[in-house]
């Protein structure tokens, strides 16, 4: 193809002509000389400090020129080091798989692998290694590292990894060379170090010394080198700020590289024990063959500092770790979403200004153009700004609807939200702006503010390890407070397993409300600090950033600890409600910043606390949402007058409940009863219930034993009025007069002239609907069987275990038989028996049909054949038909135990079951989980048997099992320590079903969302629902059975609602083919199709993102 344009020919002779000249710009002219001078001076410069060598040049040319160190041909010494540097590392291997073990091989004496050929050193070192080429080895391979002169046998065969570890020397050309090899961690470990270890232990022993439960999976621990440092290997990716060992917290550091730097030749990519240079040169300053004499002046390679290359003491010869290069860029990329938005923002603000501007500028032409015309200044001027007691208001502007805005008085004060009232708007928060308030509300305990926003970026759980997002920031919390938070409830097993580092965690009590509680297993608390304070963060984030928090208890590890951050938590909480404070040791100052945290918040409706002091009472007189009062296992204090005055000052407790309290801690005298007494009975009193549990404090108090004379004539002058009834009296007059208290429970053993009394108040009283007793003696029965004879059994009630039991004892125990039948049903207990009475009690046993529970606890076991009393038990267990309760506490062989499974698997009846000491084989542990699991009633297991193998076995079955089933809501093992990561998944599959019994008590109770139908539909069967129902109200077990079919029939007509997918009715838009649509179905055929369809089977609308507001235009 030819074109042809127009123009002048020119000859191929006259093209070449040297008579052309190329033009260029005066300034482009000028530039190329200086670039030239520079290269001249430049290699004039690398000639006079070298002598000519190559090596010293090439470090003349990157900016090494003697004392002086800065910038040459643009580009700093710090610049040049490190790209040396990473010019040392860099790989130009070939990719090997990262599954095969690989051994790294480093020959010694100055062998030169890049002048040998790779088969045949392949080869030496396979023979030396009795490793024989074959067919089928295909995927061994031998890499030769020329940068670093080292060798790397990839395998996936570990027998052939162990031969090549056993490798010590190899042979080539006839010489042979000592090598040293290692094997490599796989690409996705970590690596720690730990100092300050003694340097007597082993490996094995220190392998030994991290193997705690708390510490991540490591695959090996070696010492560097004769240091008291060793070297971490981490299963995963994740590197722990503390590590466990003996059982004392120990700070580990990330393990960094170093670039290897010769000691003989100075470069940078290899050690000295590899190169192989014929040439010794200087570190400092790069002469060749130096002499002790020549003088030195350091110049290091990487950093350009004062000192020679690879000391101990630059900075520049870490390598930056793969975690660190890591967390860098998620923050990168999480932070150029705000940085895109502030540039957003700038621009739509510059657009504004513009805008603003051209208007003005429009506005300003216009305004001269009329300038003929009489304009608003002249008719109305213009007001003065408010410059009155130093307040400057700015002046009212047009709303664009005929509209100003008034401006506010003078005097005016901002309205203040009401305490307690509504709930405040959640704002988004960034990690950074929450990591300044947790360092501001402690400063003390806190890290600084960059170390915990980084800790709180790369939160991974402590046991499994699983990345794990804060969760700082949730749409449904912001936006709609009533819908259920899915963040929280989607990262209940994450968060439970940071929770379960303080003995603690948190479960679903109500369809999207959860409850902070302990847990039964104590010895899970402790370990890091640092953990056990992200522990607090976490919970501290939860009362703050969410509102799905309602119960707050099990506080009793971290609350002594962290109460600054829990005060915090507790005073900004929008949905707490309840605080159970059990067991706490606080002191004064912790008491007042709690109490003040409180009212702040001030919609606590029920307190479990610690002892009340001065701060407290103060607040229970204040109080006006509290309804529920409770005191348990904390003394009371000397003065119980203070507790009085404020129990008789407030107006809103309901529920008094004094658990627990000793003898040796507070003494309550008859003139501290009758005080007690007043609170009950006083004008506008609200007080319905009462209970006085397992307090010794109403026995006779001797007068000798009163702090005061005063108190001492008063209890005198008590007790020669009152005669014998003086300690009855309090509770008659608590139960009798304008008392409005609906129940009394008492833990006392009142004698027959005490219960007469009693019985005789609570008959002439009204309000009052049941009169308890706990604890009961022998000798009292006759008199609550007098008045259960005359019609009182409606008020009177005693423990049914109590009660049982003492009868029994009474009327049928005899030491040489039991002829007699049980006559009242109830619990049945028995205590440190022997063998021939526990012998005796099994033989009565198939008599009885109606004992509710059962317990059994043998004291010491010294015969050995037990087949009869096996088979006895196996035989009860099997045909009772009322039996709720078995707890069977003694040891037996596997025979025995067998036979008792096999007559519990034919059980319909119990609930809950709770065996101790039993030796049980494998295949009977089988049995008992496929028991459990098809069960309609077992909800409750103890297995506290000392065999590791039964126990592991029951885990890994019941890990199995709990996965389909949704009856068994606790269960509790004695050891779970070498299985605890199957123990955490069973604890998670039980949290999951106690959730779902709870939301289904609130589905029959009223509470009709589509969480609480789901869980009615999934465990309408539950035993432990109807007990629920029936604590929560005051319906017998019938009426609850009743209300839970009458929920479940309306859940299943109501489906459409209850899921969520329309408000009122299903309506359908009208067909013209004659197709029936779904509303208008029979009730059978829909029956039919519901029975295939669940509530739950409906997937959850998603939240709509809200957007922002559109800017009105002027």
């Amino acid at each position: 193809m030819e074109v042809s344009v127009n123009g002048t020919d020119v000859d191929p002779a006259e093209l070449e002509s040297s008579d052309w000249v190329t033009k260029v710009s005066k300034r482009v002219a000028e530039l190329q000389q200086q670039q030239k001078r520079a290269r001249q001076d430049g290699a004039a410069k690398t000639t006079t400090l070298s002598g000519g060598d190559g090596e010293a040049g090439k470090m003349a040319s990157a900016g090494y020129n003697g004392n002086n160190y800065g910038v040459s041909g643009g580009r700093s010494l710090k610049a040049e080091g490190r790209k040396l540097a990473e010019r040392s590392v860099a790989s130009h291997l070939p990719r090997l798989p990262s599954a095969d073990h690989k051994i790294m091989i480093r020959p010694r004496e100055g062998l030169t692998l890049t002048k040998l050929s790779v088969p045949v050193v392949g080869g030496e070192i396979r023979m030396a290694a009795s490793i024989p080429w074959r067919k089928g080895q295909e995927d061994d391979r031998i890499v030769v590292n020329d940068r670093q002169g080292t060798l790397i046998y990839s395998t996936p065969n570990a027998d052939d990894a162990k031969k090549m570890l056993a490798l010590k020397s190899i042979k080539l050309d006839g010489k042979e060379y000592e090598v040293s090899n290692y094997m490599a961690a796989p690409e996705s470990c970590s690596k720690g170090v730990v100092h300050g270890l003694d340097m007597r232990l082993s490996e094995k022993e220190l392998e030994l010394a991290f193997s705690h439960l708390q510490n991540p999976p490591t695959l090996g621990v070696r010492r560097m080198g004769n240091s008291n440092s060793v070297i971490i290997t981490f299963a995963g990716d994740y590197g722990p700020r503390w590590m466990i060992c003996f059982g004392a917290p120990m700070k580990c550091f990330l393990y960094k590289k170093r670039y290897e730097v010769c000691y003989k030749c100075g470069q940078l990519g290899h050690r000295s024990d590899v190169c192989d240079s014929p040439h010794e040169k200087c570190r400092g300053c790069g002469e060749t063959s130096p002499t002790n004499k020549h003088t030195c002046v350091p110049k290091c390679r990487l950093c350009g500092k004062d000192h020679v290359t690879g000391d101990k003491r630059c900075k520049s010869l870490f390598r930056t770790p793969y975690m660190v290069k890591k967390r860098r860029w998620e923050m990168k990329l999480e932070e150029e979403p705000r940085k895109q938005e502030e540039r957003f923002k700038a621009d739509a603000e510059n657009q504004r200004r513009s805008r603003k501007d051209w208007f003005r500028d429009r506005s300003s032409s216009k305004s001269k153009n009329r300038s003929h015309s009489r304009g608003r200044s002249e008719s109305f001027p213009r007001l003065p700004l408010l410059e009155t007691q130093g307040l400057h208001s700015k002046k009212p502007q047009d709303s664009g609807c005929g509209t100003q805005v008034k401006p506010k008085s003078v005097g005016s004060k901002p309205k203040r939200r009401k305490r307690g009232s509504g709930l405040v708007p959640l704002k988004p928060m960034t990690l950074a702006s929450y990591s300044n308030w947790l360092v501001h509300v402690d400063p003390s305990e806190m890290l600084s503010a960059d170390n915990l926003q980084l800790d709180m970026r790369s939160l991974r759980t402590p046991f499994t390890h699983r990345y794990f997002r804060f969760p700082l920031n949730c749409a449904t919390c912001l936006a709609r407070p009533p819908q259920t938070c899915r963040v929280i409830l989607d990262q209940l097993a994450d968060l439970n397993e940071w929770f379960w580092l303080l003995a603690t965690e948190i479960r679903e009590v109500e369809p999207g409300l959860l409850a902070f509680t302990d847990l039964d297993e104590e010895e899970m608390y402790g370990g890091d600090p640092g953990l056990l304070r992200l522990a607090t963060v976490l919970l501290h984030c939860l009362l703050t950033r969410h509102r799905c928090l309602k119960v707050l208890a099990g506080l009793r590890n971290v609350l002594p600890r962290e109460h600054r951050l829990l005060c915090d938590g507790i005073r900004h909480s929008t949905t707490l409600t309840a605080l159970r404070l059990k067991g706490c040791q606080l002191q004064s100052h912790q008491v007042r910043g709690l109490i003040t945290a409180i009212r702040r918040m001030g919609r606590l409706e029920e307190a479990l606390c610690v002892p009340p002091k001065m701060p407290f009472a103060a607040y229970i007189t204040s109080t006006t949402s509290l309804s529920t009062f409770r005191m348990t296992y904390v003394p009371l204090f000397a003065n119980p007058r203070t507790l009085i005055g404020a129990l008789d000052k407030n107006e809103s407790i309901r529920a008094l409940h004094l658990d627990s309290l000793s003898l040796e801690h507070f003494e309550m005298d008859a003139v501290t009863a009758m005080k007690f007494a007043r609170v009950f009975h006083r004008p506008g009193s609200r007080l319905r219930e009462a209970s006085f549990l397992f307090c010794d404090y109403w026995d006779f108090v001797q007068l000798s034993s009163a702090q005061k004379l005063e108190q001492h004539w008063e209890i005198h002058s008590l007790v020669s009025q009152m005669g014998p009834a003086w300690r009855t009296l309090p509770f008659m007059r608590a139960a009798g007069g304008r008392s409005r208290l609906t129940r009394l429970t008492l833990h006392a053993s009142p004698n027959d002239v005490e219960s007469w009394q009693l019985l005789a108040a609570a008959d002439q009283t009204r309000c009052l609907e049941q009169l308890r007793f706990d604890a009961v003696s022998e000798d009292a029965l006759k008199p609550v069987d007098a008045g259960h004879e005359a019609g009182m059994s409606v008020k009177v009630s005693l423990d049914e275990g109590d009660r049982a039991s003492v009868y029994f004892l009474a009327t049928h125990w005899d030491r040489y038989g039991l002829d007699g039948r049980v006559e009242h049903e109830g619990n049945y207990r028995f205590y440190d028996t022997n063998t021939l009475t526990f012998r005796e009690v099994c033989m009565v046993l198939p008599r009885y049909d109606i004992i509710t529970t059962l317990q059994l606890q043998v004291d010491a076991w010294k015969d050995n054949c037990f087949k009869d009393s096996a088979t006895t038990i196996a035989h009860f267990a099997s045909h009772t038909k009322q039996l709720k309760e078995l707890c069977l506490q003694f040891s037996v062989c596997e025979q025995s135990a067998h036979i008792i499974i096999q007559g519990l698997s034919n059980n319909k009846t119990i609930e809950k079951l709770c065996i101790e000491n039993w030796s049980v084989s494998n295949e009977d542990i089988d049995v008992l989980c496929r028991w459990v699991a098809a069960s309609k009633t077992v909800y409750h297991l103890v297995y506290n048997c000392n065999s590791y193998r039964s126990s592991q076995a029951l885990l890994e079955r019941a890990e199995e099992f709990l996965s389909h089933s949704y009856g068994l809501t606790y269960m509790h093992i004695m050891d779970y320590g070498p299985f605890f990561k199957s123990w955490l998944n069973v604890k998670n599959f039980l949290r999951r079903n106690k959730a779902l019994v709870d939301c289904a008590a609130h589905c029959v109770l009223g509470r009709h969302v589509k969480r609480a139908a789901a869980a009615l539909e999934r465990v309408s069967w539950h035993p432990q629902l109807a007990y629920s129902l029936k604590n929560m109200t005051s319906l017998s077990m019938s009426e609850v059975k009743q209300k839970i079919k009458t929920s479940l029939k309306q859940v299943q007509m109501s489906f459409w609602q209850m899921s969520g997918v329309v408000k009122e009715e299903l309506t359908c838009y009208e067909r013209h083919d004659g197709q029936k649509q779904i509303d208008n179905l029979g009730i059978d055929v829909w029956l039919l199709i519901r029975s295939y369809l669940n509530v739950g089977d409906v997937l959850d609308s998603k939240v709509p993102k809200k957007r922002p507001r559109k800017r009105r235009r002027c």
